[in-house]
């Protein structure tokens, strides 16, 4: 048994013994392999020898199933989060590749198991955790997330590195991250992401007095709606501009960078605010 899959078995939070029991294919480590692409390059720092060129890669596919949970909560440091819901979906299953990237083959082989992917379950909520170093030393360690959940699962993301999609959920989807593209793709539930440093695109249809909300410190946000959208809406674009695309709203205010609005008879609510970016809101 592998460090990675023991950690999956003794998380933060334990599966059931009863639904360990009922399976035989919790956790399932497929094949790995590695990729060798250029030479070493070190280099002194502070008294240690450190990789700084990392064009040498070792990693690992991973698959973890799970129970069906009412929320699935993935926390990511360096790599890309997909979601997706299925209707055929009668669990999670967690898959995707950890990879450590360093000076050698040899020594990103043998830190790949220092970069962990721990799957638990509390609550009605299944957890996620990528669990790596706090001091890299100069090598690069990500996961490439694809999840695949119930379409009524709820999401809450929070992702350091990378970018993060979630695409086809009617549950409330939220996502935190700090850079990196967030992309949230027909998505019918409550909808809410904040990223510092990278851009929003959405395509959401808002449920009755649901709450939509986006935010970005540095890039664009693109919104897309069904014309027929009932909710009140403001959009702030601190250093840029907001543009309306095939809408049709009352009680506009004109203001190129600031707009307040009404569609339909105003039931939900929509908040954008971009830092340093524009703001697009359109109809489909």
């Amino acid at each position: 048994m592998t460090a990675t899959q023991r950690r999956g078995q003794v998380g933060r939070r334990s599966f059931s013994l009863a639904w360990l029991a009922a399976t035989t294919t919790f956790l399932v480590l497929s094949g790995c392999a590695d990729v060798d692409i250029h030479g070493p390059d070190w280099t002194w720092d502070d008294g240690f020898l450190e990789a700084r060129n990392t064009d040498y890669a070792a990693q690992a596919s991973f698959r973890f199933p799970a129970p069906a949970a009412e929320t699935l909560s993935p926390e990511g440091v360096a790599g890309s989060i997909e979601i997706v819901g299925s209707s055929n979906a009668d669990g999670i299953v967690v898959e995707g590749v950890r990879r450590v990237r360093s000076h050698s083959t040899a020594d990103a082989r043998r830190h790949l198991d220092d970069l962990l992917v721990d799957v638990s379950d509390s609550g009605g909520t299944v957890f996620v955790e990528t669990r790596q170093p706090a001091s890299t030393r100069g090598r690069a360690y990500e996961v490439e997330y694809r999840i695949e959940v119930p379409v009524g699962t709820s999401v809450n993301v929070t992702h350091v590195a990378g970018p993060v999609e979630i695409r086809s959920v009617s549950g409330d989807a939220g996502v935190d991250a700090v850079a990196g593209m967030v992309r949230l793709i027909d998505l019918t539930g409550n909808v809410w992401a904040s990223v510092v440093a990278g851009g929003v695109d959405a395509s959401v249809s808002v449920p009755p007095d649901g709450l939509v909300e986006l935010r970005s410190n540095a890039g664009d946000i693109h919104l897309t709606l069904p014309t027929e959208t009932s909710a009140s809406l403001r959009a702030v674009a601190m250093s840029g501009a907001v543009h309306v695309v095939d809408l049709t709203l009352v009680d506009q205010d004109p203001r190129a960078s600031v707009l307040r609005a009404t569609m339909a008879g105003g039931d939900g609510t929509i908040r954008l605010e971009s830092v340093a970016g524009d703001i697009t809101v359109q109809g489909r």
